[in-house]
Parts: C-alpha cells; sequence; structure tokens
C-alpha cells in the first residue's frame, strides 16, 4: 500500500513539474526603464523568447525615444541571439506559478519618490490562456547597495540579467526577423503595459520616418544682397522651443556690408547670431548709404506625433 501510494504521488509530482516548465511557444519580456540621468532618459526593450529544440531564440527589439522633443530620432535596433539552453531552463522559473495576489502585494510596496525604476511586463500562456504579468523595479532594487527586492522582483531582475548576458556572450545576428518587426508596427506588443508612456508601434513608426532639422530662411529684404549668409539656430532657442521671425534693419556702408544693426521686432534669443550672420553680407557699391530691412524665419520644424514625457511613477 505504501509503495503504491509513494508510486501515485511520483507520477503526480512528476507531471506537476512537466506542466509547470513548460511556459509556452513563446514569451514576450518587455522591460521599459528610465533614468534621471541622460539624455537619453527613457528605453524600451522587448524580448521575443521563443523555443527550438533544445536550445531558445531570443529577438530583442530596442527603441529609444529621444529626450528632445524635436529634430530628435527615435532609434530603433532589432539583434537575435541563439541561447544555447531550453526555454524552461533559461527563466529557471516558472512564472505561471506566480500568483496574482503575489503581483498584488508586491505592487504596494512602500516607496519614495522614483527618479529612476523600471517596468517589466511579460507576456506567456498559462493553462492554454493568455496572460500578462507585470513586475516594477524600485530605485531601490537597482542602485541600493543592499537591495532586498521581494521574490517574483528578485526573479525577474534575475531573468533580465541572464537575458543580458546572452547577448555579452556571443555575437547577435542583426539580421531583421521579419515577423517580430511586422508584429512590432501592428501594434502587437503595445498591450504589455496597461499605462504606457509611448505606445511602442508608434514609437517604431517614428524610428522610420527622417526628422526634420531645425532651419533658418530668408523672408525679405529690401534691398537684395550680392552676397548673404544665414545664422544657425540657436541651441538654446531649440531647447525654449522658440521660433518664428525676427526684423532686423541696416544702413549698408561705403564697403558693402552693414552697419548700425538693430532688432526691430522678434525673439530676442535669434537677435545675436542674426546680426552676427548679417554683418557678412555684401551688397553693391551702388547701394551705399541705403536703408535695408530684413525679415529672418526661424522654423523648429517639431515632429507632430506622439512624444510622452515619461513613464507613469
Amino acid at each position: 500500500m505504501l509503495a503504491r501510494t509513494l508510486f501515485l504521488l511520483a507520477v503526480f509530482f512528476s507531471s506537476f513539474s512537466v506542466e509547470a516548465q513548460d511556459p509556452g511557444r513563446e514569451v514576450i519580456v518587455g522591460n521599459a526603464s528610465y533614468f534621471d540621468f541622460g539624455p537619453p532618459f527613457s528605453f524600451y526593450n522587448v524580448y521575443v523568447l521563443r523555443p527550438d529544440g533544445q536550445n531558445t531564440s531570443i529577438d530583442l527589439l530596442s527603441l529609444t525615444p529621444p529626450a528632445n522633443q524635436c529634430n530628435a530620432q527615435t532609434t530603433f535596433e532589432h539583434s537575435r541571439v541563439v541561447a544555447h539552453k531550453t526555454l524552461a531552463s533559461l527563466l529557471e522559473h516558472d512564472p505561471c506559478t506566480i500568483t496574482d495576489k503575489q503581483i498584488l502585494k508586491e505592487s504596494k510596496r512602500k516607496r519614495g519618490l522614483q527618479f529612476s525604476g523600471s517596468v517589466l511586463s511579460m507576456r506567456l500562456s498559462c493553462s492554454a490562456k493568455e496572460r500578462i504579468i507585470p513586475m516594477q523595479f524600485l530605485e531601490e532594487d537597482l542602485f541600493s547597495d543592499r537591495p532586498n527586492p521581494p521574490k517574483g522582483v528578485s526573479w525577474a531582475m534575475s531573468l533580465m540579467e541572464r537575458l543580458g548576458d546572452e547577448f555579452k556572450s556571443q555575437p547577435s545576428d542583426s539580421t531583421e526577423r521579419a515577423d517580430v518587426v511586422h508584429a512590432l508596427a501592428e501594434g502587437a506588443y503595445d498591450s504589455l503595459y496597461t499605462r504606457p508612456a509611448h505606445v511602442l508601434s508608434r514609437l517604431y513608426a517614428e524610428s522610420q520616418v527622417p526628422v526634420r532639422t531645425s532651419e533658418v530662411t530668408l523672408v525679405s529684404s529690401t534691398v537684395e544682397p550680392g552676397v548673404h549668409v544665414l545664422p544657425g539656430y540657436p541651441l538654446i532657442a531649440q531647447a525654449a522651443h522658440v521660433e518664428g521671425d525676427i526684423k532686423l534693419q541696416g544702413m549698408i556702408g561705403e564697403d558693402g556690408r552693414l552697419t548700425s544693426l538693430n532688432r526691430t521686432s522678434g525673439p530676442e534669443l535669434f537677435e545675436e547670431p542674426s546680426k552676427a550672420a548679417l554683418q557678412k553680407w555684401i551688397f553693391r557699391a551702388a547701394n551705399a548709404k541705403k536703408t535695408v530691412d530684413v525679415t529672418l524665419h526661424f522654423a523648429l520644424n517639431c515632429s507632430t506625433v506622439q512624444r510622452a514625457a515619461d513613464l507613469p511613477r
């Protein structure tokens, strides 16, 4: 009787362990990080884990939105490695055993104002049903000398280290895998986050469109110059998102160059670079002593697509 009981228990636990370590055909891990040092300040990584016999293919989709909302490109990178271990051994723990109660408890940790951190979200199949498991790494989890994260967070952080080590330990294949990139573009990974600061598919779309740069154009000059130079766009004006027209007036000297330059209207931030440029203009000698009114237009050419400021704290 005892032998039969032990046999049945062995069969039960054997079948349980096999099921617990079968994470399905695909596991998606999204990791969105934010830091108070930079720029850039926000980073999005999506890992697509797929079993391949005794190996696991890992596709990494990286998206980095620019800190400056104007004239900066969202970057996208795709790399791929093959880990020489099964998906279950790469995970080292069955995430399906992480309960909603445990997730809720860990999400209610006491925390102060967070300047840096990471939001992890894992999507996989548990008992043939899709499930999304969220985790949050706090600032003390990442940077404390003595971090003490709860069990689920500790495992998730360890998983991120293992995935990173796979890309460090072997050269990655930069050839884009069309299906995962297509899935990203079509919004298949947008649902990883319930309150996204950035929509992943939109970030990818931004990365594919060249960003226009700030520019300065000559609108008008009451006397046509023989040689004219345009000013550069002041960085401080770009940072302050200042754009528009500036009007200046000057007198053409005997040498064909402008003297007595004054700003008559327009943002003060454009005055010094505009004066410096106009002092390089050369007019025909016949126009000496004529008054010249010049209008320059400074355009930021900011992107009109979504630019969220930061991740939810």
